[in-house]
């Protein structure tokens, strides 16, 4: 899982770095072209207290004529993170924004400023140590949907292990930063666009989140079982210690952010639920039980329901895995039809009962939704995460269980075969199904789009961008040659970063009872103070990376205390 012998930092390495910033300033030129100059009046309801007009909620005989006028107002993207630009409230379905909670007794300079004052100066410390010439070494990826080569390949640290025959998938790291970067525009692009068309475009990160589930659960297919024989690797025994492993493969990032911007989220917490509430809620997210609480499951640092969801997942994962990797590619088969109807019984359910067959639920909140309670109760479920995860498994294993027959057809010449064996068009319908959706051309709802019509387009983009993989050749063009190019797979590198660092930079910068008393107050309502937001997302998750992630004494404690844990469970 770790790296041995890391060199020493070279101006390569350094580049690196720079490339972080680069990264923002071309998002920031590409995201101008797009929305430059566009009206905030979102951002004046942030800045002033006002209320938007009031969004009505589309009754079920109408919800094909959901009006686009209806979404200009601070709007509530989910599922990753619902948290609205302007606020977040904490509980249930009340806004404590306009209920009039009582302030806490936590003051504003020792909670938000200094919140300011340890986040400035943990990224000066790591700008500093990142430019010094210091020896680098430890974990490569943090996450389960990271580097599938580089997780194949230090899977075990503490013992020397031969080279694996498992081919790197750089490819994955690509998708993945690409991924993450659509989540976090769509969670605060809010701020500085009112254009109904491109919020559409933008707030479908219901749809999108499902493939990081799949996503890790073809990771842990590929690593955790052999390539041509029906079984699984003897690295996922004994059971405890793989669930260790993997989960302590993101906590340790997981808990640093979370202890930075504590004074940030006790304050805000506090603000609005009193202090014992807001403890209650630090307990929940430091043990990342939340996504078991619907109506909390987005408390204090909201993206990281997703870590809470996939930590029971990984639990129930090991013996999967044991049982998937027994089935022949039929069994396979079965296993996907399977596992994807269980997934989609309750998507209608909740679709049928509440008559939501074609809203956009990125463009509500918790007041405009029909029944928030039921929607939560659908979208942070962790079994339905793990439903996930094990179709990422499935998918997987009909790629590894692929004969020499099956590897010819895929690489027979001619131009159907090529269309079919190509993770192009599945690519191209992913982006398409979005399009379509904004321009109100496809009228299904998140979760029926997410099983229909998203995940078996990313599911056959993951199988062909694996075999294509394994056939490519040097100097031969392709999507996947593309995907592995260095800068690109550097970037999902940093992506898990990015991830869990956004949804706290964005509380700093936009959530009110927080922003105001910092002087970005003031222009967090002009649109050039979004690039700024996801300027500093970047390099604030590279730098994450380089000072923590990547640390020689990051990996010898975690070492340790994989150890430890694994000795009280033996």
């Amino acid at each position: 899982m770790y790296s041995q012998h890391q060199p020493a930092l070279t101006e390569g390495c350094r580049a690196q770095i720079a490339l972080a910033g680069v990264a923002a300033v071309a998002t920031f030129l590409v995201l101008t072209v797009i929305f430059g100059g566009a009206p905030n009046t979102t951002a004046l309801y942030v800045n002033t207290g006002l209320q938007p007009p009031a969004l009505q909620v589309p009754s079920a005989a109408a919800t094909n004529a959901f009006k686009p006028e209806l979404v200009r107002q601070p709007l509530q993207p989910a599922p990753m993170v619902s948290m609205s630009s302007t606020r977040m409230p904490p509980l249930g379905n009340v806004d404590p924004m306009t209920e009039g909670a009582a302030a806490s007794s936590v003051t504003p300079d020792f909670a938000a400023k200094g919140t300011a004052l340890l986040t400035t100066a943990l990224l000066s410390g790591m700008a500093f140590m990142a430019w010094t010439r210091r020896p680098l070494a430890g974990p490569e990826s943090w996450i389960m949907a990271g580097t599938a080569g580089a997780e194949a390949s230090k899977e075990e640290a503490a013992v020397p292990v031969k080279k694996p025959s498992k081919p790197r998938l750089p490819a994955l790291d690509s998708i993945r930063f690409f991924l993450i970067s659509y989540i976090v525009v769509g969670h605060f692009i809010q701020t500085c666009v009112t254009d109904a068309t491109i919020l559409k475009l933008f707030t479908q990160i219901n749809v999108v989140v499902g493939a990081f589930f799949v996503l890790s659960g073809y990771v842990a297919g590929y690593t955790g079982t052999l390539i041509g024989k029906r079984e699984a690797d003897p690295r996922i025994e004994p059971t405890h210690k793989y669930v260790i492993g993997k989960i302590m493969g993101y906590y340790p990032l997981h808990l640093l952010v979370t202890l930075i911007f504590a004074p940030m989220f006790i304050y805000a917490d506090s603000y609005y639920n009193g202090f014992f509430k807001a403890a209650a809620h630090g307990l929940m997210s430091l043990t990342l039980v939340q996504s078991w609480f619907p109506m909390h499951a987005e408390i204090w640092n909201a993206p990281t329901w997703f870590l809470s969801a996939m930590s029971f997942a990984m639990v129930a994962m090991p013996s999967s895995i044991a049982s998937i990797a027994k089935m022949s590619k039929k069994g396979l088969t079965q296993a996907l039809v399977c596992l994807s109807g269980i997934l989609l019984i309750p998507r209608l359910a909740y679709s049928y009962d509440l008559g939501v067959w074609s809203i956009m639920e990125g463009l509500l909140n918790a007041r405009t939704h029909p029944n928030i309670a039921f929607w939560n109760s659908i979208r942070f479920n962790p079994f339905y995460a793990l439903l996930e995860m094990l179709i990422g498994v499935v998918l997987a294993r009909m790629v590894m269980l692929d004969t020499e027959e099956d590897k010819a057809k895929a690489a027979k010449p001619g131009l159907l075969s090529s269309l079919k064996n190509s993770p192009v068009w599945p690519l191209v319908g992913m982006v398409a199904v979005i399009v379509l959706r904004a321009y109100d051309v496809v009228g299904l709802n998140d979760v029926l789009t997410r099983s229909l019509l998203f995940l078996p387009l990313f599911g056959r983009f993951l199988i062909n961008a694996h075999r294509q993989t394994l056939r490519d050749t040097e100097g031969t063009p392709s999507l996947t040659r593309l995907l592995a190019w260095k800068p690109l797979t550097y970037l999902g590198t940093i992506s898990f970063p990015i991830f869990v660092l956004h949804g706290p930079l964005g509380q700093l910068f936009y959530k009110k009872v927080i922003a105001k008393q910092f002087v970005w107050g003031a222009y967090n309502s002009q649109p050039w103070f979004f690039w700024l937001y996801l300027a500093a997302t970047v390099v604030g998750g590279a730098l994450l990376h380089w000072a923590f992630v990547s640390r020689k004494w990051v990996g010898n404690a975690t070492r340790a205390t994989m150890k430890s844990l694994c000795d009280r469970f033996a």
